[in-house]
């Protein structure tokens, strides 16, 4: 069920026309993947016009089950589990995907 969902952020994420403006080409580029016990999700920040010390290269997330629904149902804050999840990327695009994220798991994207 979490595949779903994610894939179903994942395609709303990607064909929103009003978020063009933070982005550099047509589309923010959105990837997941999952293992045994992890999702891997990434952004590719070169898509993004957010302003960040590094801009290039892959934001990525690696996090689990109950995380990854905490982080859609708005209960924990992305840069909030830095610590103790895989959180790579700038603090600009970290902010960004969270409310991504938030508003993608409360239906408001």
């Amino acid at each position: 069920m979490i595949i779903e969902k994610l894939t179903k952020l994942k395609h709303q994420i990607e064909v929103r026309e009003d978020l063009l403006p933070l982005c550099n080409d047509k589309r923010l580029k959105v990837f997941i993947e999952w293992g045994d016990a992890h999702f891997d999700l990434h952004i590719d920040r070169s898509s993004l016009t957010t302003p960040a010390s590094k801009p290039y290269g892959i934001l990525h997330i690696r996090t689990d089950e109950q995380t990854l629904q905490e982080l859609l149902a708005g209960e924990v804050q992305l840069r909030s589990i830095r610590n103790k999840q895989v959180v790579d990327g700038d603090y600009q695009h970290i902010l960004l995907v969270e409310a991504l994220l938030f508003l993608g798991g409360q239906g408001s994207l």
